[in-house]
């Protein structure tokens, strides 16, 4: 794939085809040709610090979201800004995490103002907000069809939407959690964590400064930002043992930092969002299987 023009990938995205991958980070938005790693879409509206992106699950749109507060969809063709989600407090509170349901009839984002929201995307209009003890850091949609999970620099939450009721697990800070096969994935305090729906932990995973998680099959792909374990780890959960994919050099003395993780199962193929690497972008790309690297 061509060098974006970005300092840091912070978010990548899969279409649910696996033919468009969308990326975000300091002052930029791009929606890249899979199969032949070209950029269709320059996204001008994406100003200011982008956080996240998640593809609506028509793969029309996109959705963005910032430093400033900002929650904002673009047109996928044309980069062009069709709905934006407004209710989020503005700089420096920005907006960490964005996710449609998977029906796309709702939209839920988490910010630094301690709140997770949930938005109709018809509408644009807030539909629910839950208050938090602290910066609201990731979110992600189950276990279930009626409950939404979120994690907090203090604690991890899971909530029946309709009631408001839920369970809360005190923790340290998590960046990211993921719902798998009615199970919670969450990474705190140097470790990853498998949690039942009601918040019981029943495995544990020693990496340390975990951004992001993705499943595949009988895998789990784990970044890590900094420290010892920077880079993307690959986990395979029958025996809990674990591999370091190989990464091009950093370019500069900095870490193999990892922000963004966004894997098409269909074709085995896991895609990182890194600070940039010699000879390449700021996109790196695996197959899942042998664990070379592939050329975009």
């Amino acid at each position: 794939m061509k060098r974006p023009s970005m300092s840091a990938v912070h978010g990548l995205a899969l279409n649910p085809d696996g033919t468009l991958l969308a990326a975000a980070g300091p002052g930029k938005g791009i929606i890249f040709d899979t199969a032949s790693g070209t950029a269709v879409t320059k996204i001008p509206g994406a100003t200011g610090h982008a956080y996240d992106v998640d593809f609506a699950p028509d793969s029309k749109s996109v959705v963005i979201c910032f430093h400033g507060g900002h929650v904002r969809q673009y047109d996928v063709q044309s980069g062009d800004e069709i709905a934006s989600y407004t209710g989020h407090s503005g700089v420096p509170q920005g907006v960490r995490k964005v996710k449609f349901s998977p029906d796309g009839k709702q939209l839920a984002s988490v910010a630094e103002d301690s709140t997770l929201r949930i938005w109709d995307t018809q509408s644009t209009d807030e539909l629910q907000r839950f208050k938090a003890r602290a910066d609201v850091n990731t979110v992600a949609w189950g276990p279930g069809e009626s409950h939404i999970t979120f994690a907090t620099d203090v604690g991890l939450h899971t909530v029946e939407i309709a009631s408001r009721r839920g369970k809360t697990l005190d923790t340290g800070a998590i960046a990211d959690v993921q719902v798998v096969n009615n199970q919670i994935l969450a990474a705190w305090d140097e470790a990853i964590r498998f949690l039942t729906p009601d918040l019981e932990i029943t495995r544990t995973l020693e990496q340390s400064s975990v951004s992001r998680m993705r499943a595949y099959e009988g895998y789990l792909f784990a970044a890590s930002w900094s420290g010892a374990d920077a880079g993307v780890h690959r986990w395979d959960l029958s025996d809990g043992t674990r591999q370091r994919l190989p990464l091009p050099a950093p370019v500069g003395d900095g870490p193999h930092a990892v922000w963004a993780l966004a894997i098409d199962a269909a074709r085995g193929v896991l895609y990182a969002g890194c600070n940039p690497m010699k000879g390449s972008s700021n996109i790196v790309a695996w197959d899942c299987a042998s664990l070379d690297l592939l050329d975009l």
